[in-house]
């Protein structure tokens, strides 16, 4: 009876220590590329999806930020011009994991808007482990309406029912 104590006070101890170093674990550093708006339509880009591009990446930091698990960076002024003289990060062979590191990061993420019509618009999301070099997250959720609910509704959507709970 009594190793069974014992053991019971040494499992509740090593929960409590478990608990307490997740909870004081510091945020993992993130590189955060933005979420580019790739127009395949036969519409030229309007300047209300141009701002909601912006308020998409204001919105996703915020999330990511906001979870209290995150600490996201951006490239300054001077690798943002690096990087828009390159092919798109994701299609720039790994050049996002160089951009990553010099940021700090262990983690990066990136994402897309595809419009293929007023209708019919698509929100992809990268994310990858910068020392592996590998994606360990990538989905994607359709938008039916280019309008600003339906962009933030989405992008809600995708981190609350996936990005926050799966990424580590």
């Amino acid at each position: 009876m009594r190793h069974r104590s014992s053991a019971a006070i040494v499992m509740f101890l090593f929960s409590c220590i478990v608990s307490t170093a997740a909870a004081t674990a510091e945020p993992l550093k993130v590189a955060f590329f933005g979420i580019r708006f790739n127009n395949t339509s036969q519409e030229p880009t309007r300047p209300d999806e141009v701002v909601r591009i912006k308020q998409a990446d204001d919105f996703f930091i915020e999330k990511l930020s906001g979870s209290g698990r995150f600490v996201v960076v951006q490239p300054d002024a001077a690798m943002q011009k690096v990087i828009a003289a390159r092919p798109n990060i994701g299609e720039c062979n790994g050049c996002e994991l160089d951009f990553s590191k010099a940021l700090g990061a262990k983690r990066l993420v990136y994402g897309e808007v595809q419009k293929v019509s007023n209708l019919i618009l698509n929100l992809n999301i990268y994310w990858g482990d910068v020392e592996t070099g590998k994606l360990t997250f990538v989905k994607s959720v359709d938008l039916r309406g280019n309008t600003d609910e339906g962009w933030r509704a989405s992008l809600n959507y995708l981190m609350k029912n996936y990005l926050l709970d799966e990424v580590k």
